[in-house]
């Protein structure tokens, strides 16, 4: 009828139904029914990235640590992070902002750095693996190497955090 309004209700018993202006109750059928959220569903802060993919916007923090900058690391990483490398083994943030300074000082710096096979694989509903393979080379050095890496990524406190990040089986010489 033209000017009836509705609203819909949830009844205790979960129910969904839908009450017209005149007093009638209808049971919805399930494909009127909305989609139930999870308890814990909270809408994300627009953080202006809403439109970027989510592998270009994990690319991107890559690509900054890929400076070699002390401090992007430090911003970056999770203060409990876990570091593999083949070379040193299983480190701490504490020990790669050591090593990453002493490079810094004696002025080794990646001169060129290329990306292939790059993938996101969605572990949890804020946390993502990254993994690709890496083309790089030192200033130091005449030929770049290859090494396969994987960085597992958080949201905390409405950015992205590594967790975790892995060199596999060193830099293979290209």
């Amino acid at each position: 009828f033209p000017g009836n309004r509705a609203k819909a209700y949830e009844r205790r018993d979960n129910v969904r139904e839908l009450e017209v202006s005149c007093g009638k109750w209808r049971r919805l059928e399930p494909e009127q029914r909305r989609p139930r959220l999870p308890a814990d569903w909270r809408p994300r802060k627009d953080d202006g990235r809403q439109g970027m993919d989510k592998q270009e916007e994990l690319m991107g923090i890559e690509r900054s640590l890929w400076t070699n900058d002390a401090a992007i690391y430090e911003a970056t990483y999770s203060p409990d992070a876990i570091l593999i490398f083949p070379e040193v083994g299983r480190i701490g943030l504490e020990h790669a902002l050591v090593a990453i300074r002493a490079e810094n000082a004696a002025g080794r710096h990646w001169a060129e750095i290329g990306f292939a096979g790059v993938s996101v694989t969605r572990i949890a509903s804020d946390v993502e693996l990254l993994t690709y393979e890496a083309t790089a080379r030192w200033n130091d050095e005449k030929n770049p190497a290859r090494t396969l890496c994987a960085t597992l990524y958080a949201r905390r406190d409405e950015r992205w955090r590594v967790l975790f990040h892995r060199w596999h089986g060193g830099l293979v010489q290209s």
